[in-house]
């Protein structure tokens, strides 16, 4: 996911290791839901095809389009090799 920033990616890998990520849903093929915890519980909407319609409610991301670290592990959840490759790079 190139069009994370270097914060967003290792605190989501952070989140992601730490089990943050909380009932994950797929909704289709590209579509999933999560619940991320923080310091609460964030909902989270994760579209692979197109990642910037991706939206979490959290105070950083909340109606703008930015991957946020709550996105990044759902990601992470969702497409678990990616985790170990952001890492090797």
């Amino acid at each position: 996911m190139s069009i994370i920033t270097s914060a967003s990616g290792w605190r989501g890998l952070d989140y992601y290791k730490s089990k943050k990520i909380k009932n994950i849903k797929k909704l289709n093929n590209n579509e999933y839901t999560s619940i991320v915890s923080g310091n609460k519980d964030y909902n989270v909407y994760l579209n692979l095809e197109h990642p910037k319609k991706s939206t979490c409610n959290c105070p950083l991301a909340n109606g703008k389009r930015i991957i946020c670290k709550h996105i990044v592990a759902t990601y992470f959840g969702v497409v678990p090799n990616s985790a170990k490759n952001f890492e090797e790079e």
